[in-house]
């Protein structure tokens, strides 16, 4: 039986078509409530499809929450004969309907959980999946209710419960800390921080120093957050991911600063790490993302300080009403809070560069300004067909911007 090492419970003469249905269900070609409504399910199928999971609750290592937590709502639904005695379960069948459980703030997940802890004679040796998901799940319980202290403790029962080192140990410390501090216990949690680097996992000692760096960003004191993320990582494990952490929130500290040199140094790193390395998970994927794109937007605004779309404007006149004024309106972008001029090589044509104040803004966009840029023609203005328009940026406060700079747009007035 795939990813099964336990024996199967009532399986019914239609496991024979469990794989095809299986794979009608992972397609999402079908849901399990309209197999069970066409008679294709029935309990010991939903039983048998739990036991049939990897250690981690997927197929094949591919997981899908939603499709396993509706087969669990289904064994919830229609089940509860079996569920009445749960200790007849098999213990990777009640760590899946612990997780549903948890999902729906019901307490029967701790319950579950523990009978499943119970059953555990000795600690664990090396990595031990179904032990540490039923402290993680009683965890993610007390979490969200709101009972951080509470889980801080179970997330600190893990290196009891499987004391070989491992990623385990590092990364229940990790969450116990974060835990004390959302309990508002920030020694608590320094004390656990500090003993993360002591396992060697690159990963997770980069997220640690994060972690403590994360309250001097939000303080702004930039500085003190840099020291903590510059540390070393003394990794045994985890290095690439580690560094690749490491220097995306580097680089985009950097980038905050106004330091586009060493923000594009360390997306630069971010990049190449990420080409030869094979990338975990999405939080990995992530941070690659956003160091190639600081390398990308530090390079643009030190070669372009001042940027638009628009290279050339073509105004076009009204000869029915030649008394109006001609409008013509863009935008630019700079980074920071920078003074624009708008110069124009006839003074009978107004231009003018006005904030835009209101624009969302999200991530890297926190840094940079919008400005709208007016072209105001008169009458007396209209017969010209050319005109030299410059942006001029005159020093800037950033060290990139210390020499002008000059952004050339071309205008044309067409009748």
């Amino acid at each position: 039986m795939p990813g099964a090492d336990v024996a199967v419970v009532g399986l019914s003469a239609s496991a024979a078509k469990m794989p095809i249905l299986v794979e009608k269900l992972r397609a999402h070609s079908l849901t399990p409530q309209q197999a069970w409504e066409a008679g294709d399910l029935d309990v010991p199928d939903l039983i048998y499809f739990l036991e049939s999971l990897d250690r981690w609750g997927g197929f094949y290592w591919e997981i899908d929450l939603d499709l396993r937590r509706q087969v669990v709502a289904l064994l919830v639904q229609h089940g509860q004969k079996q569920l009445q005695q749960p200790e007849k379960l098999s213990p990777a069948v009640r760590l899946w309907l612990a997780d549903y459980y948890g999902s729906i703030n019901a307490p029967e997940c701790l319950a579950l959980c523990e009978s499943i802890l119970r059953e555990q004679k000795e600690p664990k040796k090396g990595e031990d999946a179904l032990t540490f998901q039923a402290l993680e799940r009683m965890a993610w319980f007390y979490r969200d209710q709101g009972q951080h202290e509470k889980e801080a403790e179970i997330w600190l029962r893990v290196p009891t419960s499987i004391p070989d080192p491992g990623w385990w140990q590092s990364d229940a410390l990790i969450e116990a800390a974060r835990a004390y501090s959302k309990a508002g216990k920030s020694e608590e949690a320094r004390r656990l921080y500090v003993q993360v680097p002591k396992f060697g996992d690159g990963w997770h000692t980069a997220m640690s120093y994060y972690d403590q760096a994360l309250p001097l960003l939000d303080a702004g004191k930039l500085d003190e957050a840099k020291a903590i993320l510059s540390k070393e990582l003394q990794a045994k494990e985890n290095s690439e991911i580690g560094l690749i952490a490491q220097n995306a929130w580097l680089a985009s500290l950097a980038y905050r600063q106004g330091k586009l040199d060493e923000a594009m140094r360390h997306g630069q790193i971010v990049t190449q790490l990420g080409e030869k390395t094979q990338l975990p998970n999405a939080s990995v994927k992530s941070l690659c993302t956003l160091g190639r794109d600081i390398y990308n937007r530090a390079g643009g605004w030190k070669t372009q300080p001042i940027q638009s779309d628009v290279k050339e404007l073509i105004i076009k006149t009204n000869p029915s009403q030649p008394d109006q004024p001609l409008y013509a309106r863009f935008q630019i972008k700079t980074y920071g809070a920078q003074t624009v001029i708008a110069i124009v090589d006839n003074p009978a044509i107004q231009a003018r560069v006005l904030p835009i104040d209101k624009w969302q803004k999200s991530g890297l966009e926190a840094q940079e300004e919008k400005k709208e840029v007016v072209l105001e023609l008169h009458r007396k203005s209209q017969n010209i067909k050319t005109l030299k328009f410059v942006l001029l940026l005159k020093n800037g406060t950033h060290e990139f911007q210390k020499e002008p700079v000059e952004t050339k747009i071309n205008v044309r007035i067409q009748d």
